[in-house]
Parts: structure tokens; C-alpha cells; sequence
């Protein structure tokens, strides 16, 4: 790795740091600054994943390590591991000294691992906006088509049970956050009728290996104890439930993915966290497709990270309509309106 290209990425770790982990994870922050002040921590950071965020690919795969009972004294610095943990401003040397042990095998598991939080409170927001849907396009049965779902868990929104509002289902699975601002969302008047789950990633993730589990489980940042007690729940309930998906990309099987929906159900495209790894060209690909069979057939398009704000697109008739929603989190540990 050239100069030029090394302080560009521990650049990147030194904005994480402060940014990022801001009020979030202050372990990850340690983390990353000493990343970012070790050239050979920045060469391995490296070795990700083309488009995947470095940070997040290299902390999970330590955390995937010790989930496996890896003895170290870093392990001390998790809350999962310890209680309680030991200080964070005394992590830098252990984290120092367990990358150099682990070498070579973080260098494996971030050259082919990928970063699928699958963060299940995104539902919060994704329950709202399918809520603004029905109000706009009336009350329909629902075909809905996640770009990038991972292990399916936000294709089950509809299944969790919400403290945020007033509609919720009966469910193991409990999920709160905060709203802020004036506006809320619509109620619903009656339970959404899912009728077709379906999704497409570049790598699925398999609810019933054990590795991958445990992967979706190191991508939770240390401090947040709430999201790991609930992912458990949530991916049992998913492995109940019937949902086709496919590897391969998005984009390009769209059309496919439309076309397998009951014609007189209302397609519903969705994705959180996805178009962040999605290049300028890529996107614009993504939303003329779209565009592109708003014209034929009724459909919604919710997303997120291709603007400011969590945005609704809508086709009515062949006509089309864009509603800013909400300012979201990462965690969607809040929401707000979009004013």
C-alpha cells in the first residue's frame, strides 16, 4: 500500500473515531485511533473488501474471534465478556497486541467477510413508512422486495411488536426508539396483509449456520446490549417464516423479482442500508429501473443513504410521487421529521 493510499484510510478510522462512535461506542473509538496511528494496522484495515467500510469489517472480525473464546486480555473491554468492563482509555495496547497475534486470521475474515448489521430497529422507521403508503395508495395486499436484506430480518417489520406507536404485533421480538420533531406518522386502521417476502443480496446470509450467526452477532458494537439481547429473537422468528431470496444483484433482478409478486398486490422495494456501498452509477441504474416499471404497474420505492433523508417514491397510475419522510440514525436509535 502506497503513502498517499495509507493516510487516506487511517484518515477514514481517525473520522470514525470522531464522528461515527460520538456517544455510540467509545471502545470503537480507541479502536480506531490506534488504527490510525499504526501503519501496520492500517495495512491490514486494508485488505477489505472493495466498497465495504474497513472500520466495521475489522472490529466485527476481533469480536467474531473472541465470541469464540479466544483468551486475551482485551476481552475485558467488552461488556458481554466482562462485568464490568475495564475502561476503554486502556484498550489501545490490547487491541494492539491481539491484531499482531491474529494477523493473518482478521486478514482472512475481512478479505471475504461483509458488513450486514441487518439492524432489526430499522423496522421502526420501515413500519412508518409503509404506514404513509397505505395512506397514499389505500389500503393493499403487500408483495415486499428487500435489496440487500441479509438474514431477512427487516422483511419481517410487520411480525415485531413496537412500543414506538400505537400499532404493533404480538411478538418476542420489542422494539423502541424516539421520534422527534411535531409530526408522527399515520396509525395503522388495521394490520398490514403481507402477502409475498422476498429479497436479494449479494451474499445471503444462512439463519442456520452457525458461523453466520455469530458474524451477524459481532457486527453489534460492544456497548449496545439492547440490539444484541433482541437479534437472537428476531432471527428465530425470521427462520418461521416463508421468504424467497436470492444471491445476486439487485439491479439486475429487479424485473425478475417484480414479476414473481401476485398481480394484484402492491411490489414494495425497500432497503435501508445498502445503497452506501452502491456506487453513483449504480444507483442511478437502480432508480431508473424503477422508474421504469413505475410506469407499468403500481409500485413504492423506500429507502435510505441516496439523499438526506429516509425518502417514499411512489407510482400511482404510471404516475410518480416523492415524500421525504424522516431524518433517521444508522441504529435508528431515533427519528425525526424530515423538516
Amino acid at each position: 500500500m502506497d503513502s498517499e493510499l495509507r493516510e487516506k484510510l487511517a484518515e477514514r478510522f481517525r473520522h470514525f473515531a470522531l464522528e461515527e462512535c460520538h456517544d455510540s461506542s467509545p471502545l470503537y473509538a480507541v479502536f480506531a485511533l490506534t488504527v490510525a496511528d499504526h501503519d501496520e494496522l492500517v495495512e491490514l484495515a486494508g485488505y477489505c473488501r472493495m466498497g465495504q467500510p474497513p472500520a466495521n469489517l475489522l472490529f466485527a472480525a476481533v469480536q467474531d474471534i473472541l465470541m469464540r473464546g479466544e483468551e486475551h486480555a482485551l476481552r475485558e473491554f467488552y461488556p458481554a465478556f466482562a462485568a464490568p468492563a475495564r475502561s476503554c482509555d486502556e484498550a489501545s495496547e490490547h487491541f494492539l497486541d491481539f491484531c499482531r497475534r491474529h494477523y493473518d486470521e482478521i486478514k482472512s475474515l475481512i478479505s471475504v467477510r461483509l458488513v450486514q448489521t441487518n439492524e432489526v430497529r430499522r423496522c421502526v422507521y420501515l413500519q412508518a413508512a409503509f404506514a404513509t403508503v397505505i395512506q397514499r395508495m389505500g389500503e393493499r395486499s403487500l408483495s415486499l422486495i428487500e435489496l440487500g436484506p441479509s438474514a431477512a430480518l427487516n422483511l419481517c417489520w410487520d411480525r415485531y411488536d413496537y412500543g414506538f406507536d400505537h400499532w404493533g404485533h404480538d411478538s418476542s421480538v420489542k422494539i423502541n426508539t424516539k421520534w422527534r420533531g411535531d409530526k408522527r406518522p399515520p396509525d395503522w386502521k388495521s394490520r398490514p396483509n403481507v402477502v409475498f417476502r422476498s429479497g436479494v443480496d449479494l451474499n445471503v446470509v444462512d439463519m442456520k449456520n452457525e458461523a453466520e450467526r455469530r458474524w451477524l452477532q459481532a457486527l453489534i458494537w460492544p456497548e449496545h446490549s439492547e440490539r444484541r439481547e433482541r437479534l437472537p429473537a428476531a432471527m428465530e422468528l425470521v427462520r418461521k417464516e416463508d421468504i424467497h431470496l436470492e444471491e445476486g444483484d439487485g439491479v439486475e433482478l429487479l424485473p425478475q423479482l417484480i414479476s414473481a409478486t401476485p398481480v394484484d398486490s402492491l411490489p414494495c422495494i425497500f432497503h435501508t442500508h445498502v445503497a452506501n456501498q452502491m456506487t453513483a452509477k449504480q444507483q442511478k441504474q437502480l432508480l431508473d429501473q424503477v422508474d421504469e416499471i413505475g410506469k407499468q404497474r403500481d409500485l413504492c420505492h423506500i429507502h435510505n443513504n441516496m439523499g438526506p433523508h429516509l425518502h417514499l417514491t411512489y407510482y400511482l397510475d404510471g404516475v410518480r410521487h416523492d415524500v421525504p419522510l424522516a431524518k433517521t440514525d444508522g441504529h435508528a436509535k431515533s427519528a425525526s421529521d424530515k423538516n
